[in-house]
């Protein structure tokens, strides 16, 4: 993308600025995470002593917002602006894996289960019943389907695949309403259609 800036008598071209520039970290990204400039008036605010909430109040934001910006976003304690700012731009920047691409006790655990003929959903519930005070040990059933049918993003082997109850190495599109199966196999007849002796 090239913007050109009108001089009086010359255009000159200003190329967007690479990810990772400055310029380019200061720029807003959505309403939904904080500018540049909402984390110079967190800043201000806090020289003034003002409280997590009252911040939040002048921003318009959830203090669990304010609170976590400067927990996640501070160097030794202290928390600048612009230092924060290319922090989080920094933490975007870095891909997070898929939760069932990493191994360890949880991938072991659906594996388990899948391999015991578990759906899952079933294998997402019972999670919760057996490791009900570890957070880490948590999947939602569409986690582990992605990691079954999306091998390069999910992490699980295919032979787990052989554990579905369908034992389909892809996932079946639902039925439209338009497309769906007739639930008779004569073809219907119009009651106007129908013949003369049956009103007789």
């Amino acid at each position: 993308m090239t913007t050109l800036v009108a001089g009086p008598q010359t255009a000159l071209a200003t190329k967007t600025p690479p990810v990772g520039h400055p310029d380019r970290m200061a720029a807003p990204i959505d309403a939904r995470y904080l500018s540049l400039v909402d984390r110079e008036r967190i800043y201000e605010l806090r020289l003034a002593g003002d409280s997590i909430r009252t911040i939040a109040a002048h921003l318009g934001r959830a203090p669990s917002t304010v609170s976590r910006e400067v927990h996640r976003n501070s160097v030794d304690g202290q928390y600048f602006p612009f230092g924060a700012n290319r922090l989080a731009a920094a933490r975007r920047l870095r891909p997070k894996p898929a939760k069932l691409a990493v191994a360890g006790p949880l991938r072991e655990r659906v594996t388990q289960r899948l391999a015991l003929g578990h759906s899952p959903e079933q294998i997402s519930a019972r999670l919760v019943k057996d490791y009900p005070n570890d957070p880490t040990m948590r999947v939602c059933h569409e986690t582990i389907y992605q990691a079954i049918y999306l091998q390069a993003r999910g992490g699980l082997k295919r032979e787990v695949q052989q554990a579905l109850r369908t034992g389909r190495a892809r996932r079946k599109p639902a039925t439209s309403i338009t497309g769906r199966n007739p639930r008779f196999r004569d073809p219907m007849i119009n009651i106007s259609n129908r013949p003369r002796y049956i009103n007789s």
